[in-house]
């Protein structure tokens, strides 16, 4: 396991060249790049050079599963990180399902890269999770609610005793 500042598809070693590589070897077909999975707590946004921008809050992983060399990671090789930018449309996707839930959002894609209408290269999203929220506490409020109820139903036997 490798630690990224962030995790894109430029950070896991995917510049256009090399997309554009791939794309060449597979003869038109989509090309696996790689699968991020992980739960977003929240965004921050930005404008760069290039327009406004959205990262992801929280903990995702991504793994390599492009066929070929690529010299920062490796295929198979797991990068994780606190910031995750995903392609669109799936970015609008997760935000929306943030803004719509007071907990995290978790998810797991495939991203590919196909020739697009202009003959450059466009992302394709392909969830294999279907997004769900997450909510860290319910799940330990949860456990703690079945603690006390065992506890209670324990005092209530010694009580009949």
């Amino acid at each position: 396991m490798q630690l990224a500042r962030k995790l894109s598809a430029k950070t896991l070693g995917f510049d256009k060249p090399k997309i554009m590589a791939l794309l060449d070897a597979s003869n038109g077909k989509p090309v696996p790049l790689y699968v991020v999975a992980g739960r977003a707590n929240g965004t921050k946004t930005g404008e760069s050079q290039y327009g406004p921008w959205t990262a992801f809050i929280g903990s995702f992983a991504a793994i390599n599963i492009a066929v070929g060399k690529n010299e920062e990671y490796a295929p198979g090789v797991e990068v994780r990180s606190s910031r995750a930018f995903i392609p669109q449309p799936m970015e609008d996707a997760i935000a929306a399902s943030l803004n719509e839930n007071d907990g995290g959002v978790e998810f797991s894609l495939e991203v590919s890269a196909v020739i697009g209408d202009k003959g450059d290269y466009e992302y394709v999203c392909n969830p294999l999770v279907k997004l769900t929220e997450s909510d860290e506490l319910s799940g330990l409020l949860e456990a703690s609610r079945e603690q006390l109820k065992l506890a209670s139903s324990k005092e209530e036997v010694k009580e009949k005793k």
